[in-house]
């Protein structure tokens, strides 16, 4: 046999087992018998990052599933992913649908309330049968436990006339008195989630920031009814505000404020000190007249007037209360309880005292900045970490962001 013939034969045998080993993609038998081989390469099917426009998750490129809880408040997300490397042979989609370097792979997602399915697919365009899928699950308004996040309804924001009321988060029917040549209130209100469906009088408002409205008044009582409702919850839940304003008349020395559950009755009391003067408030409970004849103070609860014309409170052991801040209200009486101001929310205690830091209310708790402000969010205290729902309850036994929570609210490490 020729031995150029033998040459190429065993040039071919040993082309073929190349072949079979690696995947020749190019074999050029040139007249000397050169042979080019190129071996086809995987694209890298990895992500190096999921972003959340709300929350975050402990990523890692080699853990493919994920879980996010939110509460009702959140209503949408965007979603950000980051490929490994830059091969433009890579093709990314969320849910079946394609983001790339064009939106810097982000997309926004409406949440549905309960379990939302999020499938980020990496494949090769050349072969599909290359492909990786993270799978992230957003709940909104259930927990790790499958527990609701309760979301309560709240008027954040109320203005007659452009006078900004202090609202109570357990309060729900506020008077206010206006001249008599004051034909007209102009309220404006901004529920806490704009979701609500808020009906104020005859007309109702869907997905409104702030909404505003003017009514005419009648001399005497005029009662204005707010009411919110959270379309999107299963239980359609509902809290109606009642707004009495008296025009030209006095508002009524004993009026009724609705709480969630119960019933109590303000009563207005004199404190009169050494004929120097006489300080009128209304609260909640029943105050009793007192005198004070010396140059101290006594009886405790109340505003008191010593004998130097000056006025202390005297807290529950006796004493003159020093360095504490009271809010009073636009009718000129003490504030107790939530208080919202300023676009935050404040807590009065009892003798009308402003909580800071740590603060059990109904059995859940708070956290309250030292300028009395309620946290939300992540906040560090003490070298721990804590989340704050958006109405300042204090989440434990859960899971946020993929940090899971102990008891006592506190990140488990």
């Amino acid at each position: 046999m020729n031995k150029n013939i033998k040459k190429i034969i065993a040039m071919t045998l040993t082309l073929c087992a190349v072949s079979a080993v690696c995947g020749v993609k190019n074999l050029n038998l040139s007249g000397e018998g050169t042979v080019a081989a190129f071996a086809s390469d995987k694209s890298s099917l990895n992500l190096e990052s999921i972003s959340l426009s709300t929350g975050k998750i402990d990523f890692s490129s080699d853990v493919t599933s994920y879980k996010v809880y939110y509460n009702k408040a959140v209503k949408n997300i965007d979603i950000k992913v980051s490929p490994e490397g830059s091969d433009k042979r890579i093709r990314v989609t969320i849910n079946d649908e394609s983001v790339s370097s064009d939106d810097s792979y982000k997309k926004n997602f409406k949440l549905s309330v309960g379990e939302n399915i999020f499938k980020i697919k990496i494949e090769n365009r050349d072969d599909e049968s290359q492909s990786k899928t993270y799978t992230l699950k957003a709940y909104r308004g259930t927990d790790e436990n499958d527990q609701e996040i309760e979301q309560d309804l709240y008027i954040d924001y109320l203005t007659i006339n452009g006078k900004e009321m202090s609202l109570s988060k357990d309060k729900k029917v506020y008077d206010y008195k206006v001249d008599k040549d004051v034909k007209e209130a102009k309220i404006v209100i901004e529920p806490d989630q704009k979701y609500y469906t808020v009906k104020i009088g005859d007309n109702t408002y869907e997905g409104e920031e702030s909404i505003k409205k003017t009514f005419t008044l009648t001399e005497g009582k005029n009662e204005i009814k707010i009411k919110l409702t959270d379309g999107e919850d299963e239980e359609k839940k509902q809290r109606t505000y009642t707004l009495n304003i008296y025009r030209g008349v006095d508002i009524p020395t004993s009026s009724t404020t609705t709480n969630n559950n119960t019933t109590s009755t303000g009563n207005t009391t004199t404190n009169t000190g050494n004929n120097t003067g006489t300080n009128n408030s209304t609260s909640t409970g029943t105050t009793n007249s007192s005198s004070s004849t010396t140059n101290t103070v006594s009886n405790s609860g109340k505003w008191q007037q010593n004998s130097a014309g000056k006025w202390y409170y005297v807290d529950s052991n006796g004493n003159a209360a020093k360095n504490k801040w009271f809010f009073v209200q636009g009718d000129g009486t003490m504030a107790t309880g939530w208080v919202s101001f300023g676009g935050n929310w404040y807590y009065l205690n009892d003798d009308g005292t402003m909580a800071t830091e740590w603060l059990n209310n109904g059995g859940k708790w708070y956290y309250l900045g030292s300028d009395g402000a309620m946290k939300t969010g992540w906040v560090q205290l003490s070298g721990n970490w804590y989340y704050l729902y958006s109405d300042g309850t204090m989440a434990s036994n859960t899971t946020i962001d993929s940090y899971k929570l102990g008891s006592d609210g506190a990140w488990i490490k």
